[in-house]
């Protein structure tokens, strides 16, 4: 192992950074969502963004890079909650995740105001 490389970890194989592989644009007709998918090669979703709403263009211009936030939200939620993990599709966990991390923000929004 190169001792140099600032993206090895001296317990990990391989590069701590991982770079997306598969990048899906998954349009969500229920939650009325574009969502963006990145995926490393091991098909591990590493990337999140969405946008609320249907137009296509205006998705693919704004929201077409990982939300790191989101993302690590996301990562989080996988750990607290494994039964939700496992009784749903992946999609159906990424939405919930999303509404739950876009309420949080509104309300923390709204409520940091009123201080």
């Amino acid at each position: 192992m190169n001792q140099n490389n600032n993206n090895m970890n001296k317990n990990e194989p391989f590069p701590t950074t991982e770079y997306p592989t598969t990048i899906k644009h998954q349009w969500n007709e229920e939650h009325d969502r574009w969502m963006y998918i990145e995926y490393n090669e091991q098909q591990k979703i590493i990337g999140l963004n969405y946008m609320q709403g249907d137009d296509y263009k205006f998705f693919k211009d704004n929201f077409t890079e990982s939300d790191e936030g989101l993302t690590e939200f996301y990562n989080e939620m996988k750990q607290i909650f494994p039964v939700e993990l496992a009784s749903v599709t992946c999609l159906e966990f990424i939405n919930k995740v999303m509404w739950s991390y876009s309420s949080a923000l509104t309300s923390n929004a709204i409520y940091s105001k009123n201080k």
